[in-house]
């Protein structure tokens, strides 16, 4: 048994022609996106457990889009004893993108965190956190457990939980759109300056 069971794999795709990312992370437990001065989409992804080295990040471009997920090898057999339930397997991404790109996840466990200038957000979440941090753009998102974090200014805001709070400090208007909604989650949007 290895003490270590933790492997980093590091990818680097060149942007040129790119205005949508959009991320698989049904494999995911976190994610986290940042838009910055770059021409380059840099992905680093931490796989921990006992299958780690079976785990593969998968980057496919098409047309304008580049799609990420991470899935295990074609030939991986999971093992079918009576502690394979225990043996789990922890996918963390984190990726950084040019700005002004347009971003979209799904996942029904992770949780995510985008950060920076975004054309649009479409996130959708089953079970984990949304956090959009020091967030320009328009966004969409979309959970079923998990609590929205927002910080924006200059946005249009619609939130709705169903069983949750919603908190909203008010923010200046801008001709971006935030669309926020959850069922059993929290929403929290505050303004940056």
């Amino acid at each position: 048994m290895a003490l270590n069971a933790q492997k980093r794999v590091d990818k680097s795709i060149d942007a040129q022609g790119l205005s949508t990312l959009q991320i698989d992370g049904n494999n995911c437990f976190k994610i986290r996106v940042t838009a910055s001065q770059t021409n380059r989409i840099l992905i680093q992804t931490n796989i921990a457990g006992e299958h780690n080295e079976d785990m593969v990040v998968v980057a496919k471009r098409s047309n304008d889009s580049l799609m990420i997920s991470t899935r295990f090898q074609p030939l991986f057999e999971a093992d079918n004893d009576k502690l394979s339930v225990h043996k789990l397997i922890s996918v963390e991404l984190e990726i950084q993108l040019p700005k002004h790109m347009n971003l979209n996840i799904k996942s029904d466990i992770a949780s995510v965190e985008a950060q920076g200038d975004f054309n649009t957000a479409f996130i959708e979440l089953n079970q984990g956190n949304c956090t959009l941090a020091s967030f320009s753009g328009s966004a969409t998102v979309n959970t079923v457990q998990g609590d929205i974090y927002v910080e924006a200014n200059y946005v249009k805001v619609s939130a709705d939980s169903r069983h949750g709070v919603v908190k909203l400090q008010k923010l200046n208007f801008g001709e971006n759109h935030l669309n926020l909604k959850s069922i059993h989650g929290d929403i929290s949007v505050f303004k940056t300056e």
